[in-house]
């Protein structure tokens, strides 16, 4: 019987439950990863990051000898995998375990078994996926396509690589933002960056070849506000409108309470040019418990002056969640 692996934050995981049909929970084997017996696929999840599904659940010691039984079950899923598709084999070992392996002798091994049936191995944009997760006595595995997981990353756990340039880790959300969403920003134009400092989002969109209007009091990292393509307003997002600039894209990762950041958002549309994009972060500062009723209420807002393109709590989100918004 097809068990299924659904992962979100931790704080989050009921909201994800919820979305993938309430089904029961047989057990949680690390924060924010529940096992079910049941899933049904939401159409336009939130919370819910990763899915994966485990037609093979075998019995594990968390020592070497486990890559062998690992592998035996990678052979009885390799009638199910698409010999006209590549693959991947993503493998996850959950937090406090001691396992005597890494992911990458599980991938190694078992990657070796499918390129030896015959099968095309492609890491980076793979078809289908043998996705693994082991805990000190289980091993979960099961086939499926990227699309199905809901993230083509492991976990749904996306992850950048730290530039030597990088101002903040906020740049991450923006990335991966862009990504998930498959947010096509014009080759060149200009962005506004609402409470843009100390100006990782502008450090992003500078590198997509945008002009950048960074808006906020303070001041910006030295090395952006010496970009000669970024031009910084310290004003008030509210005061800028009032003698904007038109622009391409805007986005606001601004703490501030998720309505009020909604409706600026919408007192900033007249500056967006027409189908503008926008992205935004929710933060959902309440208790966790109000986290689903709090992104509604802030996307009926924002549907007033946007076509919202997609709602995520991303991997590099914490308490809140990304927008992707168009303009009407």
């Amino acid at each position: 019987m097809t068990k299924y692996l659904l992962t979100a934050q931790p704080e989050a995981i009921r909201h994800a439950l919820a979305e993938a049909g309430a089904p029961a929970v047989e057990a949680m084997i690390a924060p924010g990863v529940a096992v079910t017996e049941s899933y049904v696929r939401p159409i336009l999840p939130i919370f819910l990051r990763h899915v994966h599904p485990a037609q093979e659940m075998i019995r594990l010691s968390g020592e070497l000898r486990d890559i062998g039984a690992l592998s035996a079950a990678v052979k009885r899923l390799l009638p199910l995998l698409d010999r006209e598709k590549t693959f991947s084999v993503q493998t996850r070992i959950l937090e406090g375990y001691e396992i005597a392996y890494k992911p990458f002798d599980v991938n190694s091994a078992l990657s070796g078994i499918a390129e030896r049936e015959g099968l095309r191995l492609d890491v980076r944009a793979p078809q289908q996926i043998v996705s693994v997760t082991v805990t000190q006595d289980t091993g979960y595995l099961g086939v499926s396509t990227p699309e199905e997981n809901l993230s083509a990353w492991t976990g749904g756990m996306r992850r950048f690589r730290r530039e030597p340039e990088q101002v903040s880790r906020a740049e991450f959300k923006l990335l991966e933002a862009l990504e998930t969403f498959g947010l096509s920003l014009p080759a060149e134009g200009t962005a506004l960056d609402l409470g843009a400092a100390p100006g990782g989002w502008t450090r992003v969109l500078r590198m997509k070849g945008l002009r950048v209007i960074a808006v906020d009091p303070a001041l910006l990292d030295p090395r952006v506000a010496a970009d000669p393509g970024v031009t910084h307003r310290r004003e008030l997002a509210q005061a800028f409108f009032r003698d904007p600039e038109p622009c391409d894209v805007m986005v606001n990762d601004m703490r501030m309470d998720c309505l009020e950041s909604s409706r600026l958002m919408n007192e900033g549309a007249g500056v967006l040019k027409d189908g503008g994009l926008g992205v935004l972060t929710l933060k959902l500062t309440e208790n966790s418990a109000e986290w689903p009723r709090r992104a509604r209420q802030a996307e009926a807002i924002l549907r007033e002056k946007y076509v919202v393109l997609g709602m995520r709590q991303l991997f590099h989100n914490r308490d809140e969640v990304t927008v992707a918004l168009k303009k009407r």
